[in-house]
Order: C-alpha cells, then structure tokens, then sequence
C-alpha cells in the first residue's frame, strides 16, 4: 500500500514533467490510483451536485496524467506529441494505448 501512495504522490509532484521516464510498471499503478482517486472524487462532487466543480476538478486531474503519459511515451522512445491521437475518439486512444503497454 505505501509503494502505491509513494507513486501517486510523485505523480502530483511531476504533474509538469513532461520529458522525464514513467516504467511500465509504474505507470499502470499510477494509473490505477488515479482512476480511484477519480472515481471516489466523483462520487463525492456528484453528491454535492455542482456542476462547475466537475469541470475544473475533472481539467485538474486531466493535465497531470498527461505529463505522466508523455513521460510513458519517452521510456517507450516515441515523441510525447503522439499524445494528439487522444483526439481521435475510438482509434486514437487504441492507438496512444498499445504505445504505453510496449
């Protein structure tokens, strides 16, 4: 459990990193952390019910995993730019995906 809050908390120091190194391993556990993170914030906003806070919480917690994304795609030797293929709805993020598992 602590290895997990260890990298959850680096993630948030990093969150403008975006030319450093993130491991496989790594960056799934973040991603995991973050995704529960998210959804346990959601929920609570949810229950307040204020529309605006969904909005910026959800643009802060966005531009972290970006960096963190870019610095996936450094350690795998592609440019943080194929970040733009998020754009695309189905066959982008397939796309950005497969680069962050290899």
């Amino acid at each position: 459990m602590d290895k997990y809050v260890k990298l959850y908390k680096q993630f948030w120091i990093d969150w403008k990193n975006y030319t450093g190194k993130s491991n496989l391993n790594d960056f799934w556990n973040t991603v995991l952390c973050h995704l529960i993170f998210q959804f346990v914030l959601g929920f609570i906003i949810g229950l307040i019910g204020v529309p605006a806070i969904t909005s910026i919480v959800s643009l802060v917690l966005f531009v972290p995993m970006l960096a963190l994304g870019a610095r996936r795609l450094n350690d795998v030797g592609e440019k943080p730019t194929y970040l733009l293929w998020l754009l695309l709805p189905l066959v982008g993020w397939i796309f950005v995906v497969l680069k962050w598992v290899k």
